[in-house]
């Protein structure tokens, strides 16, 4: 299968007869794993961001003067003004969560995301946020 080619200097160097590549079934191989990725990239990647708004719609009601001093109700709604308007309309109401100790006031946003990837195959995504605010 080798040939032999003899350099007067160097020595002999065994070079195959023909050279060989990549395959067609493994070109098809590496082209089913990169749209598997993409596939899977384009369907996430929007939850992330979805839940980037999510996370800045809570950062900004924290940052209120009045933040602490607020009624659950009027945090409450304040969050979902928010929400809208970060065009955020996925989030259930059970998610937010609002506790009060002592002069301190913290509101959570614990929710999961289902998304369908492929035919029965879906990626579930958690997410928890948290932002504390205390009296002045």
């Amino acid at each position: 299968m080798c040939q032999t080619v003899s350099r007067s200097s160097m020595g002999s160097i065994a070079l195959p007869k023909q050279q060989t590549g990549a395959s067609m079934m493994q070109y098809l191989f590496y082209l089913l794993v990169l749209v598997s990725f993409i596939t899977v990239a384009i369907k996430l990647i929007p939850v992330y961001i979805e839940d980037s708004s999510v996370s800045g719609s809570l950062e900004s009601l924290s940052k209120k003067e009045n933040f602490a001093d607020m009624t659950n109700k009027e945090i409450q709604s304040s969050l979902d003004s928010l929400l809208t308007i970060n065009n955020i309309r996925s989030l259930p109401p059970e998610a937010i969560k609002i506790e009060r100790k002592d002069d301190t006031t913290t509101v959570i946003i614990d929710y999961e995301v289902r998304k369908n990837i492929v035919a029965n195959i879906d990626a579930v995504l958690s997410f928890h946020h948290q932002q504390e605010s205390k009296k002045k």
